[in-house]
């Protein structure tokens, strides 16, 4: 995780869906989707028009699961709190207004993280050197001191790695670089 990062800030920022939380596929299996992950080639499910599905839908139904059944929703990873403790410090970077269920679901996997913190709108605004995150918009955003390991998902397939980007499959990935 070595990178010559010039911000003050030297606590890696962590999303927590797709990266922590496997909210798509709860979000799936709760609501009884007819498509896969792998159907959402988009970040803003443009490509799920044909099952009448929208973001706002998304956002709702995963607000509901974030509120109702943290529990319900699996980690990305097996062994996520041992994988995280190789990424000390960190904090917990969302978009997400749910933080309720989010603090309930980190407790419930006892991760260890420095704060949670909610940023409405651009994550690379914040004072971060290092994100692991799948935002393909927040590739786009990154100030020249900051790098992201980019979750490989469906929706985030266009985006191209560089000296500040590099695509990895899990968190687990982030761990051994």
């Amino acid at each position: 995780m070595e990178h010559s990062c010039k911000c003050t800030q030297k606590i890696v920022a962590l999303d927590v869906e797709s990266v922590l939380a496997d909210i798509h596929s709860a979000w799936i299996t709760q609501y009884k989707k007819k498509f896969t992950i792998k159907d959402i080639t988009d970040w803003d499910f443009i490509s799920l028009k044909r099952w009448n599905e929208t973001l706002k839908t998304f956002l709702e139904e995963t607000d509901n699961l974030w509120e109702k059944f943290p529990e319900k929703i699996p980690p990305t990873v097996p062994n996520l709190k041992e994988v995280t403790r190789h990424l000390k410090p960190f904090d917990i970077v969302t978009s997400r207004r749910t933080l309720g269920g989010i603090i309930k679901w980190v407790e419930y996997h006892q991760l260890e993280y420095r704060a949670i913190v909610y940023v409405p709108d651009n994550k690379a605004d914040l004072d971060y050197c290092m994100y692991i995150d799948d935002n393909p918009k927040l590739a786009t955003k990154l100030k020249d001191n900051q790098f992201l390991w980019l979750i490989s998902q469906p929706y985030n397939l266009q985006v191209h790695e560089s000296s500040q980007i590099q695509r990895v499959n899990s968190i687990i990935e982030t761990v051994s670089q």
